[in-house]
């Protein structure tokens, strides 16, 4: 099953899951009533109390490095990432060696997108605490993003090692593995991740993703329908159920699905998409028409449905609408083409030799074809 394929999304499954410590904060946010320091609001965020606290310790004691890397952390939770990374540096700048805050600095350049200085901090964590699996499983992420999929995996592997049931870590392993198609591993681990978690519907998604590639469409088929008995919402798991019950010609719950992918989310143009075609090859033309209009208003520029939208007015005999239809899509892509060979099609039904001859030595002229055979007089495009 090439790409794409039923039973995969256009949309990427997922990013690798990002684990995140918090260091004594969740301590603090429970004895924070227990420390000197200014009064506040009963309505005010517990953070404040805790960043409140902490200044106040900080003023008596500057130079212990675990309270400027609890305040970096309350910072950040705080929506603070300039003060986060001068509280969490100032700690490393008092000790060198601090694992907290290394960690810490490694999650806020990753929040903000500074995957370089994120990757030096964990590597930095792990030269510290080589047995963290949450420092491998992070680090990991981050190589990931940065294309290196061979580091990414061997950190994930690290941290599977160090924590076997690490549901997290095992769950990236197996984004790595599809992408490098390597569809039975990523089998593999996500049926671990799936005996750790049962009720999670990205893992259940994730693997009907691997299936599809690896043809086995029927544990495709059973994934996504667990997908959408977990999540009803899922309206991409009911458009992959049309592709997969579409390629084994079960077309009445093909359209089932594709209509309850739609209403879920009605502007969604690969379902559309589907159900139009599905619909047309039948011959409903009228509701595939509604679905390749609905195409069009939302995306004014997509040729290919204005295309089809003529061959099925010209089907209908609508000749006018069919011109119409096609001459936009050329405007559009005027390079196509089909589109000048569909469009000399309907001006001879219509009985416009002159117009039917241009169009249709316009379209040998762009696709190079030699042949001076004149189309058929019956409707019948490619």
């Amino acid at each position: 099953m090439g790409r794409p394929t039923p039973g995969v999304s256009s949309a990427p499954i997922a990013r690798p899951a990002f684990g995140r410590v918090v260091l004594l904060l969740s301590v603090l946010l429970l004895t924070a009533g227990f420390h000197a320091g200014p009064q506040l609001d009963p309505g005010a965020n517990p953070l404040e109390a805790v960043i409140a606290t902490l200044e106040t310790d900080l003023q008596k004691d500057a130079k212990n490095p675990d309270l400027w890397t609890t305040l970096g952390v309350a910072y950040v939770a705080r929506g603070l990432p300039e003060e986060a990374e001068k509280a969490l540096l100032t700690a490393l700048g008092i000790k060198p060696d601090h694992f907290g805050a290394r960690y810490n600095l490694g999650v806020l350049y990753a929040d903000q997108g500074k995957d370089p200085e994120a990757i030096e901090q964990y590597r930095k964590a792990i030269a510290l605490r080589p047995q963290d699996p949450e420092a491998h499983n992070n680090l990991g992420v981050l190589l990931w993003r940065e294309g290196d999929f061979d580091g990414a995996l061997r950190h994930y592997e690290e941290a599977t090692a160090l924590r076997p049931h690490y549901s997290q870590a095992l769950y990236n392993m197996g984004v790595i593995y599809l992408s490098k198609s390597r569809y039975d591993r990523a089998i593999e681990v996500w049926g671990r991740v799936r005996d750790l978690e049962p009720r999670s519907p990205l893992v259940h998604y994730s693997l009907a993703v691997a299936y599809g590639f690896n043809g086995q469409f029927e544990e495709a088929l059973a994934a996504y329908r667990r997908v959408a008995e977990l999540d009803p919402t899922n309206h991409e798991a009911y458009t992959n159920l049309g592709l997969l019950y579409e390629k084994k010609a079960m077309v009445r719950e093909a359209l089932q699905a594709y209509d309850r992918a739609q209403a879920l989310k009605a502007d969604d143009i690969r379902t559309l998409n589907a159900r139009a075609h599905l619909l047309r090859k039948f011959g409903r033309l009228p509701e595939a028409l509604r679905d390749y209009e609905t195409l069009v208003r939302l995306n004014p520029e997509d040729a290919e449905s204005l295309k089809l939208i003529g061959q099925i007015h010209a089907r209908r005999g609508e000749l006018d609408l069919a011109i119409d239809a096609l001459k936009r899509a050329i405007q559009m892509r005027a390079d196509y083409p089909q589109l000048h060979y569909d469009l000399s099609l309907v001006y001879r039904q219509k009985g416009l030799e002159d117009e039917a001859r241009q169009e249709y030595a316009v379209y040998r002229l762009k696709s190079l074809s030699f042949d001076s055979t004149f189309p058929a007089d019956d409707y019948s495009p490619k």
